[in-house]
């Protein structure tokens, strides 16, 4: 009979090698640190190159004791595809696992230098829809980088489906879905410390309704939206206060947005922050009205920190949040209707608890970082096992 020892040595056998585009501190590098960090919980060697660093995501993963190297300080180094495969040779890894179009294409080019028996796996962490994308030249990598992928994991059924869609014929890969995830202790429900101590430092009693969005400040998160809808909250409700954490290109015209709405400090912009995990506990209900997603992290922390998780129904909402049940689903163009639907909630204190605990009970169940961790090892060792190359 297995016992915890054997199956502990059986994991240690088997060497993963993941490789990133960069240190970044964006949602594919969340998703790798929490997963490998999971992964050598379960006893498995696996370590993480980057092409070129440091960055913020670094931390996260010295957190989770994760071992971490970059290749070159910059992207634009020529020594960075002999230096990885250096690497590769050095740790002769059972299996490589990218993240992102840049490593996975590398790992393609490379693909007849690598030891042989090599199997490789790659992650997409978003839709797979040229049109929407701005960068005309991910679009045409995307085309060549995965031919000789043994697996292509996606984060969620969306993508999946629009990967299936839309894929080059030369990506012939079986597509594997297994859901980003959280760490577990992520999901066990609001800090009381953090929310205390952070509404203290904003200014707001506990009795004020807070949303929150925390995002790359893009067109695809449709924020512009989002201030139109909490413009109609705050005439019902003139004490809510709307927290946006974030930076980028759509920032300047968000502020003059919010001031042409009057919206006052209603809104706080508070640039970036690398305490999401705390404002969750601190906020009531978390917006995320974009245009598409592939698996929100920040939402399903939000869930698990018993904030109401607020959506547009872009394809694949429904893996997170079912409208009236686990969270609340706004139309995409009707600003009004929106605002009537989080008023109506706003002023049912029972419909707020009961959404709060059945999106926390939903978090827990489907989007912890055990999870993550066991059909990621189980998917190794499908691979291991004989199955195609």
């Amino acid at each position: 009979m297995p016992t915890a020892d054997s199956s502990r040595n059986r994991a240690s056998s088997l060497r993963v090698l993941h490789v990133v585009d960069s240190l970044a501190l964006g949602g594919a590098q969340s998703v790798l640190a929490t997963l490998a960090g999971e992964l050598q919980r379960r006893g498995i060697d696996n370590r993480v190159v980057a092409l070129h660093g440091p960055g913020a995501a670094l931390d996260r993963f010295h957190a989770r004791g994760v071992s971490v190297e970059w290749l070159a300080a910059s992207k634009k180094d020529p020594r960075i595809p002999l230096r990885l495969l250096r690497t590769i040779w050095r740790m002769r890894p059972d299996i490589i696992h990218t993240q992102l179009v840049v490593s996975s294409l590398l790992v393609e080019l490379l693909g007849g230098l690598l030891p042989r028996g090599t199997r490789i796996i790659a992650h997409l962490q978003s839709q797979y829809r040229p049109e929407h994308r701005p960068d005309k030249y991910q679009n045409i990598l995307e085309r060549f980088a995965y031919r000789r992928v043994d697996r292509i994991v996606t984060c969620g059924p969306s993508v999946a489906r629009g990967l299936a869609r839309q894929r080059p014929r030369s990506t012939r890969a079986p597509i594997v879905v297994i859901p980003n995830s959280v760490d577990d202790a992520e999901l066990q429900g609001r800090r009381w410390e953090d929310r205390r101590r952070l509404r203290a430092e904003f200014g707001i009693t506990d009795s004020v309704p807070v949303f929150l969005s925390a995002s790359r400040l893009v067109a695809l998160k449709n924020l512009d939206y989002a201030l139109r809808v909490f413009a109609g909250v705050r005439r019902r409700v003139p004490r809510a206060v709307y927290l946006v954490a974030g930076t980028g290109p759509e920032e300047k015209r968000l502020h003059a947005l919010a001031a042409e709405l009057g919206l006052g400090d209603s809104v706080r912009f508070l640039g970036f922050r690398n305490d999401v995990g705390a404002l969750l506990s601190a906020a009531d209900f978390c917006l995320l009205p974009s245009q598409y997603e592939g698996l929100s992290l920040f939402l399903a922390e939000a869930l698990g920190k018993q904030a109401i998780g607020v959506v547009t129904p872009f394809e694949g909402h429904e893996a997170l949040v079912r409208h009236g049940r686990t969270g609340l689903v706004i139309p995409f163009d009707d600003h009004r209707e929106a605002a009537r639907i989080l008023i109506a909630v706003l002023e049912d204190a029972r419909a707020r608890r009961l959404l709060a605990a059945r999106g926390a009970a939903h978090a827990r169940r489907h989007f912890a970082a055990s999870h993550m961790g066991e059909r990621t090892e189980a998917l190794y060792r499908q691979l291991l096992a004989g199955s195609r190359r």
